[in-house]
């Protein structure tokens, strides 16, 4: 009994990090396809591309910016590493976008999609949101040790960012609505210089 411990909270914690962004798409499917009617073809499948990477990178930074304060007894240690803080946070949750990618697999399939060649530049968008998603947990990180409010300023520019990227909407929808509004902006400041 005490050595299937182990495997029930690791398949727990897998279960736990799965649901997330399951429950993250089931929401945004009935807002945005059932309600607004977005019109995007397989939706599900373009809606869960999308969370999956926002998950990792907003769990990340939102972790990240408490790993130096909460660890404080591991900070005072002589020799401690504080740098590892950081990026051992971003590369846990590294850990559970990596274990929900099958899943976007099988929406994929289920959605009548195959794997296209450019599925081999996966491992090189992964190391680049890698990167980047480090870089910005160390500058959380540091900013929370000065500025205890950092986390929810974190908190509150990741949740307008999701809103203003095109996490679960397609930014070809606004191209349209946009070069209309250029027009007219451009055709009132012919008028008005005649």
């Amino acid at each position: 009994r005490s050595t299937l411990f182990p495997y029930t909270t690791l398949f727990r914690s897998i279960a736990w990090s799965l649901l997330v962004p399951l429950a993250q798409l089931a929401v945004m499917y009935v807002v945005f396809n059932l309600i607004l009617r977005l019109n995007i073809p397989h939706y599900t499948s373009f809606l869960l591309a999308g969370i999956l990477p926002w998950v990792w990178f907003q769990s990340s930074l939102m972790m990240s910016s408490m790993t130096i304060v909460e660890n404080r007894e591991l900070v005072k240690q002589v020799g401690f590493p504080v740098a590892v803080l950081p990026m051992v946070t971003v590369l846990s949750q590294l850990i559970h976008f990596l274990l929900a990618l099958p899943i976007l697999g099988v929406f994929l399939l289920i959605d009548g999609l195959r794997p296209a060649l450019s599925l081999v530049a996966l491992p090189l968008v992964i190391l680049v949101q890698f990167v980047l998603t480090v870089s910005l947990a160390y500058i959380v990180a540091t900013l929370q040790v000065k500025f205890r409010d950092t986390q929810y300023l974190v908190g509150i520019f990741l949740l307008l960012f999701s809103y203003l990227t095109p996490v679960f909407w397609d930014f070809s929808g606004i191209r349209e609505p946009m070069h209309r509004s250029e027009e007219r902006r451009v055709g009132k400041e012919c008028r008005s210089r005649w």
